[in-house]
């Protein structure tokens, strides 16, 4: 029974583990660039604000204590929950993957137990290194479990994998943590930190310490090294043939042995003779090793702490070894880089050609594969392929290249041409295999029927010969006939056999030619000569097979390269950019660098396990990601060109006018820059159609259209190029002596984006693309993304950050506190419109400063359509929500100090129970308002203290800026999408009367229940605020807790009656306003912001503080009435602020005539 049949248990069993360990390493490799960023603890920003919260395996030994003190400082234990929200689902991830590396070894053990204990039938672990999969396996388990250690310090640096541990271990409850076998200290004891560090020598002791941390079986280990070193396990001889390729063959198989013998410590330090059996195997001529992956190290540096291993890779790196290695290289790359540039030309190969001389032609490939794996190793800079630190790294390579002296061009070079000969190779032969079939019998046919027309041209009847003058001779005749049914008889299956009869047969048709003078009868001739031939391709046909298509793949692996290839990159972006054809030619590269995939996924791919189309998805995608970082030259060469393009159409090219004299034309032709500008256009074409040229091509699982690519990068490099612009453009400082350049700012932006805007639009039938509609989507990402960022800084985790935006976005370093320009514009805004300076005149619907000059500071309408026309409707829509999200945290901040000053005044609590007695019912008037009033304000100054005034002014004029922004987003849509704008404007009614219906008729079960929750209303509220048609002095930010709720109207009302004297209405602006400049208080921004608080409360609460402050008036006018007939001042301002607050809080007017004195509703204010 074969051992890796379905109905062997121990087979399978082996497999499986063998598939899951390249599983693990393919999640490791996967999540190693997301680990997040504060989890490093890089900068000292991260480290003071989350070191505290950020533990490393020392929590453990005393976990109270470390959680005691997170919990007693509220600004730790902000971090921590900042943390745990934002991080979880990751933290799960990577503790999964290191978990899995303890279970894999586990597993491992338990599987060997039981082969030693008999468990699996008919197998041992003799039987099963005898097996050559078996073999194969019981090696790869070791390795991969070795390779995952490596993999793991190299990728997750001790201290941060111990932080991902902790951060998991202290918010994952227990119903979160997977119900597996693995305990979590045992998880830790092996993946605790072994001291490696980047930059620093290696700890002493490492890596053998670190693979001691689970001990296997000491047996197991010794037949594993003891078969990788003297055994050829993967059968690679037969394909490297040559002696001088012994290193090539075994390469894989040294990778192995590398990695299994930290498992073997003993061997690196002691055994001189197995050292030196292993070196001079394994390594003779070379001395850096590819051992996953691309994944290198440099031998000199490490097994210099070992002795045995030292002194057995003397001779390999001793100067004359590396020079005549390095000079044979050097010969080789010069030799094999112009014959196989030669072969990769057109017309040289051709299917005969490698139908009659594919040994030749393999060994070609064969050379240029040994040639290029050498270089690329040993060539390659040091902090890449390793040994950077090592003094003597340094100089071997330095002996390399002073005795090659090549380029990295001239490398490139050679790879380049071995990967199209190999491609032009590879499809030659599957053409021949997939045709052979078809073909052999067309070739068989044919050298039967010229066999049969020469037995007839022999025979005795003239009549019946279609050959003349062709004496007869009936033993030819018998004999061509005889042959015939021999060739027709021949079993095809059977290549060898096959093979000798149609040699045999060609060389007795030249022996009839020579022998029996055919030379008198050209068709006699051309017939035996025809027949040669066919019976010559019939032969080559039959001897065509997989095994030269398995050679093929075998030698072109270039998994070795799958990192060191990166630094290829410069110079193929700057031959495509010479000459954008290349990119064809790349193609071939691209593809061989596909055939590194299989690696990893063939033990995957045998296990038949569901981890293949993840596993083979990552890796594709990486290599898609390097080739997309290859080809983006190409659109970094477009807007570079494009860059000329605006800067013609911007400041040189006249635009032409409706109409134009004749006698102007020559001013307005332009003829050289119009010149200029089509060379332009014409060299953004060609670098549109060189992409093009490419072709579809399947990469891994994925495959890459060229279209598609132009148009990923083109988006790319626009997102690029527009956020540097709006980056560096708009950062805001205030001018000398007063004032904002912000309308210079947005007016510079709208003037660079236009113009940059008008010039993609021009070029986009060169490029055969909709650029217009690609702005616009990538505007909005770019814009979304960036106010995503600032929300998110402000409400964390609010935002909703999806993934494929901001991975598209390109992250630039922050220039003050906010995340992004979207950020600074909006705090600009804020800061230009303070309360504390300006004031808000409600007729004008424009800011004002408070000096004596009173110049205007903001216009809300021209200030709003500069940001539209600057960055369109995205970025005003933007502008609006992360003014909601800044009216959000001051209505949480503002409610979190009321329930403070609840809770630390003591005398505040019995005072607003004492107000809520003393003013209920609201009808009723107070005796002497003025000093009881004054008294309640006095006991509970606290609630108009300047922050809590600060902060309602802050809300109120949060929304005065929301509502400006919405009613330029309303003009907007109904100028330029009016039927969008209707539709709508329809679809919000119909669904708010839905809602009220059915809240108000519950009995009517036949309606669905239209929840504001589904998809249906969030899509619907997303393109109500893009189109303006939001109402946001109407919108609940928070909810308020009950207690709060209930005397919050009372606290508001202390706050207002304590303002009153600092407030006057002025009927010529329609506002209230500072009594004095020096006061601060802007009355009109304080009744909004009261307004906005009071609409978080429920309804019964909200419309209380009205009644209250309609009381307060009430009582005033009665007490002043005994004295004078006419209100004083406080009264005009009270009424006019208790009217703007109705107005603002939609109730009805009758209501409040209802609340006021008959000769106070006579008072007016200006609308908002």
């Amino acid at each position: 029974m074969a051992f890796l049949a379905e109905n062997n248990a121990c087979g399978q069993t082996l497999l499986k583990l063998v598939a899951r360990g390249s599983s693990i390493n393919a999640e490791l490799t996967r999540l190693a660039s997301a680990v997040p960023k504060i989890f490093r603890l890089e900068t000292k920003s991260d480290q003071q604000k989350y070191g505290g919260v950020l533990l490393d395996f020392g929590f453990f030994q005393n976990p109270d204590h470390y959680n005691k003190i997170i919990e007693k400082s509220k600004v730790l234990l902000d971090q921590d929950n900042e943390v745990r929200e934002r991080h979880m689902a990751v933290l799960s991830r990577f503790y999964a993957a290191f978990e899995s590396i303890h279970r894999y070894v586990a597993q491992l053990k338990s599987f060997l137990q039981d082969l030693s204990d008999g468990t699996f039938l008919h197998s041992s672990i003799d039987a099963v290194f005898a097996d050559y999969d078996g073999k194969q396996l019981m090696c790869e388990a070791l390795y991969l479990y070795g390779v995952q250690l490596l993999l793991v310090d190299r990728m997750y640096p001790g201290c941060t994998r111990e932080r991902l541990i902790v951060a998991y271990y202290r918010h994952a409850g227990l119903n979160q943590r997977p119900a597996t076998d693995t305990n979590v200290d045992d998880v830790c004891r092996l993946l605790r930190s072994t001291g490696l560090r980047v930059g620093d020598k290696r700890p002493n002791g490492y890596p053998e310490d670190y693979f001691r941390r689970m001990e296997l079986p000491t047996d197991y280990v010794e037949k594993v090294l003891g078969h990788l070193r003297t055994d050829d396990i993967y059968n690679q001889v037969s394909v490297y043939p040559a002696p001088e390729h012994r290193s090539t063959a075994y390469s894989t198989q040294a990778a192995m042995l590398y990695v299994c013998l930290y498992f073997s410590a003993s061997t690196l330090h002691s055994q001189q003779h197995s050292m030196r059996e292993i070196v001079d195997r394994f390594f003779p001529d070379n001395w850096v090793v590819s051992y996953y992956m691309g994944v290198t190290t440099n031998l000199i540096e490490a097994w210099d702490p070992y002795k045995a291993a030292k002194d057995a890779l003397t001779y390999t790196v001793e100067v004359s070894n590396v020079k005549r290695t390095a000079t044979l290289m050097n010969t080789k790359l010069h030799t094999y880089s112009e014959e196989s540039c030669y072969l990769e030309s057109e017309g040289a190969l051709t299917e005969v050609k490698v139908l009659s001389s594919s040994d030749a032609l393999l060994r070609v490939v064969r050379e240029c594969n040994v040639t290029l794996r050498w270089l690329v190793l040993h060539c390659a800079q040091l902090n890449r392929a390793g040994g950077s630190l090592f003094k003597r790294c340094n100089s071997v390579r330095e002996q390399v290249l002073s005795c090659i002296q090549c380029t990295t061009d001239s490398l490139f070079d050679l790879l380049l041409h071995a990967a199209g000969l190999e491609l032009k190779l590879s499809l030659i032969f599957k053409k021949i295999l997939q045709e052979k079939d078809e073909r052999v019998r067309e070739q068989q046919d044919t050298a039967c029927q010229r066999m049969l027309e020469l037995s007839e041209a022999f025979g005795v009847e003239a009549s019946s010969r279609p050959l003349t003058r062709v004496r007869p001779n009936a033993r030819l005749q018998q004999w061509f006939r005889v042959t015939a049914d021999q060739l027709a008889a021949l079993d095809l299956e059977e290549a060898q056999a096959t093979s000798r009869k149609l040699v045999q047969m060609v060389h007795a048709l030249n022996q009839v030619k020579e022998y029996h003078d055919l030379s008198s009868s050209g068709g006699a001739t051309q017939a035996v000569e025809e027949c040669v031939e066919a019976l010559r391709r019939l032969e080559r046909l039959c001897s065509a097979g997989d095994s030269s298509m398995a050679v093929l793949t075998t030698v072109t692996d270039l998994s070795y390269a799958w990192l060191l290839i990166d630094q290829y990159t410069p110079v193929m972006q700057r031959r495509i950019k010479e000459e954008p054809g290349q990119v064809v030619h790349l193609r071939s590269v691209f593809l061989k660098l596909s055939s590194g995939l299989e690696l990893p996924l063939l033990r995957i791919t045998q296990a038949r396990s569901q981890d293949v189309l993840s596993v083979s998805s990552f890796y594709s995608g990486q290599l898609v990601t390097f080739i997309k970082k290859v080809l983006q030259i190409i659109p970094e060469t477009m807007f570079r060109l494009l860059d000329s393009i605006v800067e013609l159409q911007t400041h040189e090219l006249l635009a032409l006018p409706t109409r134009l004299d004749k006698d102007k034309m020559r001013d307005f032709a332009q003829l050289p820059q119009r010149y200029k500008l089509c060379e332009l256009c014409h060299s953004v074409g060609v670098l549109a159609a060189g992409v093009e040229r490419m072709g579809d091509t399947l990469v891994g699982v994925v495959e890459l259209q060229p279209r598609q690519l132009l148009e990923d990068g083109i988006r790319k490099e626009l997102v690029r190029r527009v956020s540097s612009i709006t980056h560096s453009n708009l950062v805001f400082s205030p001018k000398k002596g007063g004032g904002s350049f912000l309308l210079e700012k947005l007016a510079a932006v709208e003037h660079l984006l236009d113009g940059f805007r008008s010039s993609f639009e021009y070029i986009q039938d060169y490029i055969g693309l909709y650029a217009l509609k690609m702005w616009h989507e990538e505007l909005t990402k770019l814009i979304s993304s960036s106010v995503d960022q600032d929300c998110d800084q402000l409400l964390p985790g609010s935002a909703g950050l999806r993934s494929d935006v901001s991975l598209s976005v390109p992250l630039l370093p922050p220039l003050d506190t906010h995340g992004s320009f979207a950020g600074r514009l909006v705090a600009e805004i804020i800061r230009i419109t303070d309360p504390r300076t300006t004031t808000y005149v409600m007729v004008r619907g424009a800011w004002f400063d408070n000096t004596k000059h009173h110049a205007e500071v903001a216009d809300g309408a021209a200030l709003f359509a500069r940001v539209l026309d600057a960055l369109s409707v995205a970025g005003l829509a933007g502008a609006d929500k992360l003014l909601a999200c800044h009216a959000t945290v001051a209505i949480k901040e503002l409610t979190t100090s009321v329930q403070r000053l609840c809770s630390s005044e003591c005398a505040l609590q019995p005072l607003l129970a004492c107000l809520i007695d003393s003013t209920t019912p609201h009808t009723a008037l107070i005796n002497d308002p003025e000093r009881q009033y004054s008294v309640w304000c006095s006991r509970g100054s606290a609630a108009s203290s300047p922050a809590l005034v600060s902060c309602v002014e802050r809300i109120g004029q949060l929304q005065l800026l929301r509502l400006h922004a919405s009613a330029r987003l309303n003009s907007a849509s109904m100028f330029e999408a009016a039927h969008l704008h209707e539709t709508l404007q329809t679809l919000n009614l119909s669904l708010l009367e839905d809602m009220r219906h059915y809240h108000n008729c519950p009995e009517d079960a036949q309606r669905k229940d239209p929840d504001p929750g589904n998809e249906v209303s969030c899509q619907l509220s997303s393109l109500l605020q893009w189109a303006g048609l939001t109402e946001p002095l109407q919108q609940v930010y928070t909810q308020m807790p009950p207690d709060l709720a209930r005397v919050l109207p009372h606290f508001l009302l202390l706050l207002v009656v304590s303002l009153m004297p600092k407030l006057r209405y002025k009927p010529k602006l329609g506002s209230i306003v500072s009594a004095r400049s020096s006061d601060g208080v802007d009355g009109s921004v304080l009744c909004v912001g009261v307004a906005t608080v009071l609409r978080q409360l429920p309804s019964t609460h909200a419309h209380a503080f009205p009644a209250l402050l309609a009381q307060y008036i009430s009582s005033l006018v009665h007490h002043q009435s005994k004295s004078s007939d006419t209100a004083n001042t406080e009264v005009v301002t009270s009424t006019a602020l208790l009217q703007l607050l109705c107005r603002l809080l939609q109730i009805p007017r009758q209501q409040l005539t209802a609340l006021l004195p008959a000769h106070l509703s006579t008072v007016s204010t200006a609308g908002t």
